[in-house]
């Protein structure tokens, strides 16, 4: 979700820190359960935490073109669109694939994580 959001966020409005890191333990409150889930989406927007499928229609508000259109899903209620979040995210490695290592960020994106 990272490289897909870096790719197209040309006006760099998002910014990225681990779950598990300083910045996300100061801003979320978050149980160990939550900060160890891999398939956590989280945006902290104007002092509120968005999850899970909220946050990905959030996310899709900001970004340029087509992707701006998802956003009309966010007038879905979570319990509709939670599910198919967790199917996706439960089926992405088999979906897209895997990587080995991380990704190391090119230099114009280095200012966009946090630690």
């Amino acid at each position: 979700m990272v490289k897909f959001i870096l790719k197209r966020d040309r006006k760099r409005l998002f910014a990225f820190a681990p779950l598990q890191g300083e910045t996300a333990k100061a801003y979320l409150n978050m149980t160990v359960d939550e900060a160890m889930a891999p398939e956590s989406v989280i945006v902290w927007h104007q002092g509120k935490k968005i999850e899970r499928s909220a946050a990905i229609f959030h996310i899709m508000r900001y970004l340029p073109g087509a992707w701006k259109l998802l956003s009309v899903f966010r007038f879905l209620p979570s319990f509709v669109s939670d599910p198919l979040y967790r199917f996706v995210a439960r089926n992405r490695y088999r979906w897209f694939g895997r990587s080995e290592s991380c990704m190391m960020p090119k230099p114009e994106w280095e200012e966009q994580f946090l630690p």
